[in-house]
């Protein structure tokens, strides 16, 4: 899965944490959540979607090297909560 690739590689670069935006009103932020990103912020109404559509900005966050010392050193074996060490599901 492309996610987990980023992640791994992010691990390798030695990167701390990646950051992401979803749009509220749609499966997004679960689908995130459910693959071990943390929410760690919601800005209600950030997004028009038109003069009477406004959505919320979801963002997360993930930390590669946090998810690779959950798994030992195989990011890309799954997701993982980050924030607990525990797996997701």
């Amino acid at each position: 899965m492309l996610l987990h690739a980023v992640a791994g590689r992010a691990a390798e670069l030695g990167l701390e944490q990646l950051l992401l935006s979803a749009r509220g009103g749609t499966a997004l932020p679960g689908y995130y959540a459910a693959r071990g990103w943390t929410e760690v912020g919601v800005w209600p109404g950030a997004i028009r979607l038109a003069d009477d559509d406004r959505r919320d900005e979801h963002r997360f966050q993930l930390r590669p090297n946090r998810a690779a010392e959950c798994r030992g050193s195989d990011v890309a074996s799954g997701p993982w909560r980050t924030d607990s060490c525990r797996p997701v599901g």
